[in-house]
């Protein structure tokens, strides 16, 4: 199971499950989890973000694939939604949003921390950061195209090198 999606052009991580050889209760408890409320807000990049991850843990992978302005084009729709098979929840911790303004756009640069855990209750923990941008609002013409990913680069944070995930957030998108 990948639990990174359109990132793994970028970052191939690969998380064995359980789930399958634990037999049908197992997956039956992962299946009836409750999901988060829906969250779908573009006012920051850090709601980007979160809003990406509340798709993916409530299943909304054509929401979480229009997060992305333009999703990697090795990456297909149907290889995205599968790269989350087995995928039962994250939890995200976010750095400090850096801004900068260039020919009219601005390009967000966020360092995340994620942890995913997997149906069968395995969890890895991922960091590194997203690229995101926003054309001038005032310039654009229709379809607005809002504040949207454009690149995201996790890595596998080893056992035991962080306490917690705070810890293993970068501090900046300069050191990912």
């Amino acid at each position: 199971m990948r639990l990174l999606g359109p990132m793994a052009p970028l970052c191939l991580v690969v998380v064995h499950l359980a789930a399958a050889l634990a037999g049908p209760a197992l997956a039956q408890t992962a299946a009836s989890a409750e999901k988060p409320p829906y969250r779908d807000d573009r006012t920051s990049a850090a709601s980007v973000v979160r809003s990406y991850y509340n798709a993916i843990d409530r299943d909304e992978f054509a929401r979480a694939w229009a997060y992305w302005q333009q999703p990697p084009a090795s990456t297909s729709f149907t290889s995205f939604a599968d790269g989350y098979d087995g995928a039962a929840s994250t939890r995200v911790v976010l750095g400090t949003d850096r801004t900068e303004g260039a020919a009219g756009s601005l390009y967000h640069r966020i360092p995340v921390v994620i942890a995913a855990t997997s149906d069968a209750g395995d969890t890895g923990i991922f960091a590194g950061c997203f690229t995101l941008r926003l054309a001038d609002p005032t310039i654009q013409e229709p379809p607005f195209q809002p504040l949207g990913i454009t690149a995201a680069t996790l890595m596998p944070v080893p056992d035991g090198a962080a306490t917690t995930l705070r810890d293993a957030l970068p501090k900046t998108c300069d050191d990912s």
